[in-house]
């Protein structure tokens, strides 16, 4: 490798490679700072979820007011609505579901078929 690079005039700085812990703390921060997390998830989106899997629509109640656990409400005080065109622009990805509708519906027809199975 040192030769290879040696003949490529490249210098290589050897580090210690990052851990795992570190890499998806530095993945998450990118992710959570893109500007495409902004949108919020609409009440349709939702409503489709729950029809999906054969739930009566979610209550609508304050934030403030829900009950959860403290890294739950963290978790959706943060969360945001992504979007998928600069992935497939930028980096050329074809997604397997390319929308939430055939991923929920993918879930859905997973579970279903695992269950029958067992």
């Amino acid at each position: 490798a040192e030769r290879l690079l040696k003949w490529a005039k490249i210098t290589a700085e050897w580090t210690v490679p990052p851990s795992a812990e570190e890499i998806l703390r530095k993945d998450e921060e990118r992710l959570l700072a893109d500007p495409m997390w902004q949108d919020e998830v609409t009440e349709d989106e939702a409503a489709f979820a729950a029809r999906l899997l054969d739930l009566p629509d979610p209550p609508e109640l304050r934030f403030e007011e829900a009950e959860m656990t403290p890294m739950a409400r963290s978790f959706y005080a943060e969360s945001k609505r992504v979007r998928n065109d600069r992935i497939k622009r930028d980096l050329g990805v074809t997604l397997r579901y390319p929308d939430y509708h055939t991923g929920l519906r993918a879930l859905l027809e997973d579970e279903s078929a695992n269950r029958g199975a067992g």
